[in-house]
């Protein structure tokens, strides 16, 4: 026991503990808030954080004004000069095509991309209509490219039928691909062969010779048949 009966050891530890606390606190203090005049890393994730939110901003900002640009064909990687053809159809064609051709769609689409067709010259006679994407029927499909007009299908706009067709067979030529068109069909009734057209004086049907000729001796197994004879096409007679 020393002067006054305080116990002087015990004083000096406990004094040695408070420091020792003291200098933990002040630690974690540090820790926490950050040295004295620099950023603490609550500052700093807030920071982050605000940054990140700027950059995604930035980002759908850029994107908008992206999409913006490429909407009216000044930038953005599009087809530049790719518009819709003045004729009728709705197909695109990029570049725009020349005064003497027009952008045609695949056939059956009427819109979409498409490709430039130079406009024929002149025409035969003879009568193979076709249904153009403006809903009329042309004589032939020459007469429908000199109009400057897609293809919805071959024959007469009236003879699209709506039946569906047996697998492997056709009710109407959108049932056929490429050039084929459907031959031997009565829509609702019997169905068809998609065929492609021979060359003349060859023929399938009275459709592919000129006005006033006859298709004669084509054999075409019907649709569903099982027929021992190859298809062979006829002669314009």
């Amino acid at each position: 026991m020393g002067f006054c009966g305080c116990d002087w050891d015990r004083l000096a530890d406990t004094m040695t503990s408070l420091r020792r606390l003291t200098a933990l606190a002040l630690l974690l203090l540090v820790s926490a808030c950050g040295a004295p005049g620099g950023p603490s890393p609550l500052d700093a994730t807030a920071a982050g954080t605000d940054s990140a939110t700027r950059s995604d901003a930035g980002a759908t900002d850029g994107a908008a004004s992206g999409d913006g640009a490429r909407a009216d064909g000044s930038s953005g990687g599009g087809d530049a000069g790719g518009s819709p053809d003045a004729a009728r159809g709705g197909a695109t064609c990029s570049p725009t095509c020349l005064a003497d051709s027009f952008c045609e769609a695949a056939r059956g689409a009427c819109s979409g991309v498409g490709a430039c067709v130079a406009r024929p010259d002149g025409c035969p006679d003879n009568y193979a209509p076709v249904c153009g994407c403006d809903g009329l029927t042309y004589g032939n499909d020459c007469e429908r490219q000199t109009a400057g007009v897609s293809l919805l299908a071959l024959g007469a706009c009236g003879d699209v039928c709506s039946s569906p067709a047996p697998m492997g067979c056709c009710m109407d030529d959108l049932d056929c691909a490429g050039e084929e068109r459907c031959v031997l069909e009565l829509c609702g009734i019997t169905a068809g062969l998609c065929k492609r057209a021979p060359p003349p004086p060859s023929c399938w049907t009275d459709e592919d010779c000129v006005a006033g000729r006859r298709c004669e001796d084509a054999n075409i197994c019907p649709c569903g048949a099982l027929c021992l004879v190859a298809d062979m096409p006829g002669t314009c007679g």
